[in-house]
């Protein structure tokens, strides 16, 4: 496993500082049965990811030709899988760090009732 980018840091103390009564994040998680394609975190119960992007003011290699069509094929993938993954920059962790863990939240809230939703139906 890669050592955390100080961007994936920052998401963490956010996580940890305001999703007190959430589950935390699997790092690194490989959602893919046959590509090597990992998530920087993953709520795999909720299939629910985030891919957190830097270097994108300075020609980092999310932003490049290659490297964006492979992100583009990864994360087309992942929502054929049935993923939801929310992509954040390093502007929107300086900024809108709070904003982030709510849209986090969100979904993981909606995930819970889908999951409590589709038990009803089958019970």
């Amino acid at each position: 496993m890669k050592p955390p980018s100080t961007l994936e840091k920052k998401f963490m103390r956010l996580w940890d500082m305001l999703a007190t009564d959430y589950p935390i994040p699997l790092r690194e998680h490989r959602f893919h049965p046959k590509r090597m394609w990992r998530f920087d975190f993953a709520w795999p119960e909720y299939k629910l990811a985030v891919e957190i992007d830097g270097g994108t003011f300075i020609g980092g290699r999310h932003n490049q030709g290659i490297q964006f069509s492979k992100d583009c094929e990864k994360l087309n993938a992942a929502t054929l899988l049935g993923w939801r993954v929310l992509r954040y920059t390093t502007i929107d962790l300086r900024q809108s760090g709070a904003e982030i863990v709510d849209q986090v939240i969100t979904l993981l809230r909606q995930g819970k009732q889908i999951e409590t939703e589709q038990r009803k139906l089958f019970t």
